[in-house]
């Protein structure tokens, strides 16, 4: 039964993958404004400015940390199993929940021989302060707690379309896909699926299929 709805999912997903890259916001400014909610990331990436209910704070890239599986370890230009990083910058593109407030907001972690790793995480304004979630991207390991993750690599778009929170990201090479992650209990969603939306060189950007089986 899990099978079949994956394959159905994908293939709507396929299909509507072009309303779905035309649903991302593309902003000419780096942050966003829905309804009370406000974001603004500085020039230089390093940090974010968010104002909710009238309160505003800032948020530094370098203050968002996830562990990493399978990543390039860009100090030894090799693979490694299993890294702790902190963020570099902040992408230029943001999410903002339409019903909850909340930001997706997404960090450069490290980038090095044409190669960017990246996680997106998402903010909780809560009074003056926040909660913050990362966004998990499943693979063969399974994830050991919140706080891990595999990477995304050069992130392209964020955006929210209804409650969904959906997700471009692509290689040198110009290959570019969508994740999708579905409402739960956690703000930062589940992962639901990926499609590709152009295909040059790999095929690396969307979870192996086995993980939503």
């Amino acid at each position: 039964m899990k099978k079949v709805f994956w394959m159905t999912m994908a293939a709507g997903l396929v299909a509507g993958a072009g309303a779905i890259a035309l649903a991302l916001p593309q902003m000419s400014i780096a942050g966003g404004q829905r309804g009370g909610t406000r974001v603004r990331i500085s020039e230089d990436g390093t940090q974010l400015r968010l104002t909710s209910e009238g309160r505003s704070q800032t948020i530094s890239a370098n203050s968002m940390n996830v562990r990493v599986l399978d990543g390039v370890n860009c100090e030894k230009l090799q693979i490694e199993p299993e890294q702790t990083l902190n963020g570099q910058r902040f992408h230029p593109s943001v999410g903002i929940d339409p019903q909850t407030g909340n930001v997706a907001v997404g960090v450069i972690l490290q980038e090095c021989v044409e190669t960017q790793l990246s996680a997106v995480f998402v903010i909780d304004p809560q009074g003056g302060g926040h909660a913050l979630y990362r966004v998990q991207v499943p693979g063969e390991r399974v994830l050991q707690d919140e706080f891990t993750t595999y990477p995304m690599r050069d992130l392209i778009n964020i955006g929210y379309l209804g409650n969904d929170l959906l997700v471009k990201h692509g290689d040198a090479s110009g290959s570019a896909a969508i994740m999708v992650f579905t409402p739960s209990g956690t703000p930062a969603g589940q992962y639901a699926g990926c499609v590709y939306t152009a295909i040059e060189e790999g095929r690396g950007l969307c979870p192996p299929d086995s993980v939503a089986n």
